[in-house]
């Protein structure tokens, strides 16, 4: 499944979504400096991927966009 899923924090983690990745064999994710967007890097496509988060809520949307990368492994922001 080309999924990320998306667990509340607390004495337990609780399902909350399982949002599609937007691409194939998401294999690393990471959030941005502002914890806005989380940025997935997918293996199998080839690609970069990026979801909007609600800070609220901590629910994910559909993918943004998307950046080819071949051979991409892991997402870093410095």
């Amino acid at each position: 499944m080309n999924t990320i899923a998306a667990l509340r924090t607390g004495r337990a983690p609780t399902p909350v979504q399982a949002a599609p990745a937007g691409g194939n064999w998401p294999r690393h994710f990471t959030f941005d400096a502002s914890a806005r967007r989380l940025c997935v890097s997918d293996q199998r496509s080839g690609t970069l991927t990026w979801l909007p988060r609600d800070p609220a809520t901590g629910r994910l949307g559909a993918a943004q966009g998307e950046l080819a990368v071949p051979e991409v492994a892991t997402v870093l922001f410095r």
